[in-house]
């Protein structure tokens, strides 16, 4: 599931990369190239399906009202994926409970809770679009 403002994104223990699609999930994103697509690196999917690294992007938003910064290996993926143990490794303590779950900074204590919907855990990020950031209010003014 996704809106304009928000994107869903499957909070994964299994998975060693967080992966998403620029084009599809975050649009507006910028793409770098990455050594892993230069080297024609790839994940294989649960059902053995292979998806290529097409570079990376880095995603700002805020979850639970904590801000946080997202890089993304650019893959075809149906649902962006956000590694629990890229989280750990960057400083941050993960527990999950029925009903959700939620993510601990070691330093500051800030907690961005994530939620379970069919089984599945999600954390709703509502993304930082370029326009937030034009005069640091909420209205773009026209350009004459």
């Amino acid at each position: 599931p996704k809106s304009k403002k928000y994107v869903y994104v499957m909070v994964d223990s299994g998975a060693s990369i967080n992966a998403g699609w620029a084009k599809t999930h975050f649009p507006g994103s910028i793409v770098r190239t990455s050594p892993g697509q230069l080297k024609g690196e790839f994940a294989n999917t649960a059902n053995g399906d292979r998806l290529y690294n097409e570079g990376e992007f880095d995603v700002t938003g805020e979850c639970d009202g904590v801000s946080m910064s997202i890089g993304f290996t650019n893959m075809k993926v149906d649902t962006p994926i956000a590694s629990i143990g890229k989280f750990c490794k960057s400083g941050n303590d993960v527990s999950f409970y029925e009903g959700g779950g939620c993510i601990v900074n070691r330093k500051t204590g800030a907690k961005a809770r994530f939620m379970e919907m069919v089984g599945v855990y999600f954390l709703k990020l509502k993304l930082k679009l370029p326009a937030d950031d034009a005069n640091g209010l909420d209205f773009v003014r026209p350009v004459p």
